[in-house]
């Protein structure tokens, strides 16, 4: 992509510097809420994940072909 204006399309030395627009801040909910009167309870970790898979064990001997 290409700028006809160079002031706008910025130099070679800033090139894929990326900068938020201006007035854009952090979204409301990455921010704490200043007027909470108790910290947020974490989620709950669930309870009925699979158990996990595991791999099959080396036994530590070499591997010999046939």
């Amino acid at each position: 992509m290409t700028h006809d204006d160079p002031e706008k399309s910025g130099t070679k030395d800033d090139e894929g510097a990326r900068y938020p627009a201006p007035g854009v801040s952090s979204p409301p909910e990455a921010r704490p809420d200043p007027d909470a009167k108790k910290t947020p309870r974490p989620e709950p970790v669930p309870t009925d994940l699979p158990d996990p898979l595991t791999l099959p064990q080396h036994d530590g001997e070499e591997d010999t072909a046939g």
